[in-house]
C-alpha cells in the first residue's frame, strides 16, 4: 500500500486532503499541531520533531505540505514573533518535511505537493508575512524540482483561493 504523508491534517484542507488520499487506497499519516482521532502532534517548523516522525514512518510515496498560518494586522504593527512563527512554519516546516520525508524518495520515485495560496501571486492586505511565505513555497517548490526531478521526484504546487474552513475563520 502506497504511503502519503499530509500535514496540516487536523481539519480543513488537509483533512479533506487526507481523506481523498485514504480513499484512493493510500496509507496516510496525518500531522498537524492539534492532536485529534488519527492525527500524529507534530510542529512541523520543529525540525527534530519531523526527524523522529519521518524516522518511525519510513518511505514513503507522497508528501502534502499543506500546514499553513497567518496573522492578520498591518506590518506595521506586525508583532516580529508572529512573523517569524509564520515564516517557521509555512516556509521552515516545508522545508523541514520534505528534507526529512521525501530523502525516502530519491531514486525510488514519489510526489512532492505544496499547498501554496494565491496569494503568492497576489497578495491582500492586513496578512503580514503570509503572500511572502507563500511566495517563497513557490520558489522552494521549483528548486526542488529543478533539484530532484532527475532523482525521479515530482514536486508541485497548488495555489487554491479563498476556501472557508474552520482555519480561515
Amino acid at each position: 500500500m502506497p504511503v502519503a504523508v499530509v500535514t496540516g491534517a487536523a481539519r480543513g484542507i488537509g483533512a479533506a486532503i487526507s481523506d481523498r488520499l485514504a480513499s484512493d487506497g493510500f496509507e496516510v499519516v496525518r500531522l498537524d499541531v492539534d492532536d485529534g482521532a488519527g492525527v500524529l502532534e507534530c510542529d512541523i517548523a520543529d525540525h527534530a520533531a519531523v526527524e523522529r516522525i519521518a524516522h518511525d514512518v519510513g518511505p514513503i510515496d507522497v508528501l502534502v505540505n499543506n500546514a499553513g498560518i497567518w496573522r492578520f494586522g498591518p506590518i506595521e504593527t506586525a508583532d516580529p514573533a508572529d512573523i517569524q512563527r509564520v515564516l517557521a512554519v509555512n516556509v521552515g516546516g516545508t522545508f523541514n518535511c520534505t528534507q526529512l520525508f521525501g530523502r525516502s524518495m530519491l531514486d525510488r520515485g514519489g510526489s512532492i505537493v505544496n499547498i501554496v495560496s494565491v496569494a503568492a501571486h497576489s497578495p491582500n492586505p492586513m496578512v503580514g508575512a503570509y503572500s511572502a511565505s507563500k511566495s517563497a513555497v513557490l520558489a522552494f517548490t521549483r528548486q526542488t524540482a529543478v533539484e530532484w526531478g532527475p532523482r525521479n521526484v515530482r514536486a508541485n504546487a497548488v495555489g487554491p483561493g479563498f476556501v472557508p474552513t474552520p482555519g480561515t475563520g
